[in-house]
């Protein structure tokens, strides 16, 4: 799905998504998680050229929950820098508190050229599992 994405736009479609659907788990962490990725996509990188900002929620068999964003820059500088010295509280920490695992990768068009990179977070989707 897309759509024009804010932090709190994106915290509010994961909230009534998944309540929507009856998903079991910690709906403020998918929805803090979402918000995070969202903000960081449009602080600290190039939009896609398309509508808005993509934004893919997918409930996997061995009941874990990924959530996934899509910007137009292909490297993520300082990943490792970033995920390890996250403070608790203040964006990718709140990836760590919640016991997600957050990777990137490229991004392809339909040539095979990288046009930017998806970032994504998988979180436990039962509330005992999370933080």
């Amino acid at each position: 799905m897309t759509w024009p994405l804010s932090g709190e736009t994106a915290r509010n479609l994961v909230l009534g998504r998944l309540r929507k659907i009856g998903c079991v788990g910690d709906e403020h962490a998918a929805g803090c998680v979402a918000d995070v990725l969202a903000t960081n996509a449009a602080a600290h990188a190039a939009p896609l050229d398309c509508d808005g900002t993509p934004l893919r929620l997918v409930i996997l068999p061995d009941s874990q929950l990924l959530i996934e964003v899509d910007d137009g820059t292909p490297d993520f500088a300082g990943f490792d820098k970033d995920m390890e010295g996250a403070p608790v509280g203040r964006g990718l920490g709140w990836v760590s508190h919640y016991r997600g695992r957050m990777t990137h990768y490229p991004l392809l068009d339909e040539q095979g050229k990288t046009v930017g990179k998806t970032v994504q977070v998988l979180l436990p989707v039962t509330r005992g599992d999370a933080a």
